[in-house]
This record gives structure tokens, sequence and C-alpha cells, in this order.
């Protein structure tokens, strides 16, 4: 074979490569990332966990995790009047590991349903693991107005802004969501599938392709807890906190607390723009500085900067998340905005978390029991056949 010829045919190979990443570039634009909405899960989205038995004090056999089509773990909106709740917060919400029925926002959907006299109610989840307060912004500043009415958002949030500050150490960007690339930055982190056009355009020209979003997508899906069916990550986490170093002092929290702060008015502004009513809930923990040996082997968090050999100790993790949640009960003193006090409410033992935070199959009921208290008196009264009112 000539040179001629070899080069003709490397042409050829060359051109059929990029005529075939250009029609998988135009296929993908055109229907995974086609559309305009975003979606904290992606739409359809079945998974089914099966904890290993004992590794997960007061969770029972496998746990069906399903997605809506609109991206939320929960019933598909209906048509007919409905009072719409939105939950919102990180994995304490999302309730990985216990059932679609057993998870808190379903059981609160039902239990409002119970208390009701003719009016529908819908409790919609969109929690979603290792989210902090940076992230709630974006989620409601894009999911709001793209769902059907949402008549209440209730947010359960706190810790992992905690626990991102003390796995940051020294690199924590306290101002992430007010520089120019920041919400660019944050957006594929916030949401499984988000428009095309959302880019950030300080980073190279190709990651802006819906190749490069496929795979980055794939990739961090591949991360996602849900792919460690059985929790075995728990008992790696464990040991690793067993081993390390407990350090009594937290790094300074004030520049967190303040971001936190401004993000919680972030939301504020988000719902009362919607026409929702915000609801928030403090955090939950089992830290508290009586916590006992065999309690507090199940604890996996609290790591300080970025390997595994320093943790900081339960007495500092609780004080710290005081600091939190007397945050949230601050804010919303200062705007009049309803504060479930969840913290000050549940025990810190095993009838709630088989973790340091994450809840059991009893915890969500306790959880569903003490928002029911409060939430109830918001429902609507009956409403008449064919009153549509407020429903869009």
């Amino acid at each position: 074979m000539s040179r001629r010829e070899a080069g003709h045919r490397l042409a050829l190979v060359l051109l059929g490569t990029l005529v075939g990443f250009g029609l998988a570039e135009l296929t993908l634009r055109l229907t995974l990332f086609g559309s305009p909405r975003y979606y904290v899960w992606p739409p359809g989205l079945v998974r089914v966990l099966r904890p290993a038995p004992g590794l997960m004090v007061g969770i029972h056999g496998e746990a069906r995790f399903t997605i809506n089509s609109a991206g939320i773990r929960g019933d598909e909106f209906a048509e007919d009047p409905q009072f719409r709740v939105l939950a919102v917060g990180g994995s304490t919400t999302e309730c990985l590991y216990l059932d679609d029925t057993e998870a808190w926002p379903h059981l609160l959907q039902r239990s409002l349903r119970q208390r009701t006299d003719g009016a529908r109610v819908w409790v919609g989840n969109v929690g979603r693991s290792g989210l902090a307060s940076r992230n709630h912004v974006l989620e409601l500043k894009y999911l709001l107005p793209q769902y059907p009415r949402i008549d209440a958002v209730l947010m359960l949030v706190g810790v992992n802004d905690l626990l991102l500050r003390l796995r940051s150490g020294s690199h924590y960007d306290p101002f992430a969501l007010e520089r120019p690339s920041g919400e660019a930055e944050l957006v594929p982190d916030t949401f499984s599938v988000f428009p095309l056009g959302v880019q950030n355009r300080h980073r190279p020209f190709f990651t802006r392709s819906a190749l490069w979003r496929l795979a980055s997508r794939v990739g961090r899906q591949e991360q996602r807890s849900f792919q460690d069916e059985t929790g075995a990550v728990y008992e790696r986490q464990r040991e690793a906190r067993r081993r390390a170093a407990k350090i009594a002092e937290p790094p300074d929290l004030r520049s967190s607390l303040d971001e936190y702060a401004r993000n919680l008015e972030r939301m504020i502004e988000a719902t009362r723009h919607s026409g929702a009513r915000l609801v928030f809930a403090t955090q939950p923990v089992l830290w508290r500085e009586d916590l006992s040996p065999e309690m507090e082997s199940l604890l996996c968090f609290g790591r300080l900067g970025g390997d595994d050999t320093r943790y900081l100790a339960v007495p500092a993790l609780a004080a710290a998340m005081e600091r939190y949640n007397e945050t949230v009960r601050a804010v919303g003193r200062h705007h009049g905005v309803q504060v479930i006090d969840l913290a000050a409410r549940l025990p810190r033992d095993t009838s709630v978390f088989f973790d340091d935070f994450h809840f059991n199959e009893s915890g969500a009921r306790l959880v569903t029991a003490a928002l029911t208290e409060t939430l109830a008196p918001l429902l609507p009264g009956p409403t008449a056949p064919g009153d549509r009112k407020g429903i869009r």
C-alpha cells in the first residue's frame, strides 16, 4: 500500500470517527440533554438496595428507591386538587436505605392524608445525599418554577454544611454562590439532569459537549452511595473513624455559619417569590456528650481535612451542630418563618438513628409524627368537587 493510499484510508477513518461523534452529540442534545428542565434524580430511576443484616440498627429487608417522571422520589403530580409539600434536604431527607414506603416524606404524606377531611395531600422528596444549603438554593431557584404549584416547602438541612466545612479545611469557600462561575460549578453537583446550555464558561470548551456531560454523569453516579446496595461503605467509614485521632476543637465555623444564614435567607426569598410557604426543621443527630462506647462505634462522620487520620470528637460535633441549628432558629425568628425543632424533640439514640444522623425505620416514624403535628394545621379544608382553586 502506498503512502498516498494509507493517507486516504486514515483520512476516511478520521472522518468517520468525527461523523460518528457528531451524530452521537446531536442525538444526545435532542434526547437526553434536550430538555430545558432540571431533575434532582434521573426520571424513572429504580434501584433496590439490600443492606447487610445487622449493619444498620433498625433497618430491615430490602429497600426500593423509585423516582417519578419529574425526578422526584414520590407519586406523580395529580391533575385534581392537591395540597403539595416538597421535602428538600440531604441524605436525612433522601432516606436512601429505607424503602419508598418507609421514608419519612412518604409516611408524612400518608399521615397528613389521614388528618384531612376531603383534601388530598402530596409530599414529594428531592432529598439527595451530600447536598448543602448552597445546593438547596439552586434547587428552589430552578425546581419551583417548573413544578405545578407547591404549597409548602419543608427544609431539613444543616448537617451537610457542617461536614462540608470540616472536610474542606483551609480550602473552604464561603462565597461559592457569589462567585461569577459559582452557580455553573454547583449545578452539576445539585442536579442529575440539567439543560446543556448551563455550563461553566471558565472550563475547557470540550466539557460543554453532551458526550462529556454523559461521561461525567456516569462517573458521578458510579460514586453515588446507591451503587453500594449492601451499605458496606458504612463499615469502612466506621473503621476509619475508630482508628483516627479525635480532635477536641473544631475549626473556626464563623464563615460557614454566615454562609449558612445567607443561604437560608435566599431560600426564604425563593419560596416567597413562588408563593409557597417555607418551613424549616432543625437537624437531629446522635451526637451528644455522654454517648456510650457502643453507640459511638456506629459513627462514621466528622472527618477533618482531606484524609482519614483526624476526626472531630463527639462532644465537639454535638456543639457544632447546635450552632447550625441555632442559626436556623434565629433566621426563622427574624423572618417570621416557622421552625420545627426536631433536634430538640427526638431522642439521641438508636430508636431514631443507625449512625450519626441517618434515620432508621422507627426514626422515620418519629420524624413523621413530629412533622404531622405542626403541618396538619396548614392543610386546607374540604375541597368541593370541581374546585381547582390554586391548582394550575
